[in-house]
């Protein structure tokens, strides 16, 4: 693994928050969002911005959440 890589930050974004939801900076194979108590007020836009030293990536998707979980 290559020093550049080591510094590896994850942020998580909903909707149009400039705030994020998780900022996360550790080097792993994957890395996710986790939502524990699904609500509807879940739904929206997220948006994942990945960046290390030398580059940058950012993906979003729109989530629809219709009910409450059942389960916990």
């Amino acid at each position: 693994m290559a020093k550049d890589d080591q510094q590896l930050v994850a942020k998580w974004y909903l909707n149009d928050d400039p705030q994020p939801i998780y900022n996360g900076s550790s080097f792993t194979k994957f890395r996710s969002l986790n939502l524990v108590r699904d609500t509807t007020n879940l739904g929206g836009r997220y948006s994942c911005r990945v960046k290390s030293l030398p580059s940058r990536d950012a993906e979003s998707i729109l989530m629809m959440v219709y009910g409450e979980s059942l389960c916990c």
